[in-house]
């Protein structure tokens, strides 16, 4: 099962759809944002500039902070998705540290 992953050159990664992108003129506050003044909505990811993809048949963003592969990082959030509870202490709200098995 291959994947692309995308990599940002610096600032924060977005998802925005394709039709606001003439309103996009740029943020660095993270989370969901409006864009334009035609309702758009956008989710800005934060500023860590970490290897992102998106994995479609779990309808979920996948962030490569610390994993030394990716099957490692695959068979984390693997994990994650099967049994959702805590599995380490969170660096932050809405982080989760995974070990994977």
């Amino acid at each position: 099962m291959a994947h692309s992953w995308v990599e940002s050159m610096g600032g924060p990664p977005i998802v925005i759809p394709v039709s606001a992108l003439p309103d996009w003129h740029g943020c660095t506050q993270p989370g969901v944002i409006s864009v334009g003044n035609r309702g758009a909505k956008a989710l800005l990811l934060g500023d860590e500039p970490a290897t992102t993809r998106f994995v479609s048949e779990h309808n979920l963003l996948l962030r490569w902070l610390a994993a030394d592969r990716e099957t490692e990082l695959r068979d984390a959030a693997e994990a994650v998705l099967t049994d959702p509870k805590p599995l380490g202490r969170s660096a932050a709200p809405g982080r989760r540290t995974v070990r994977p098995s």
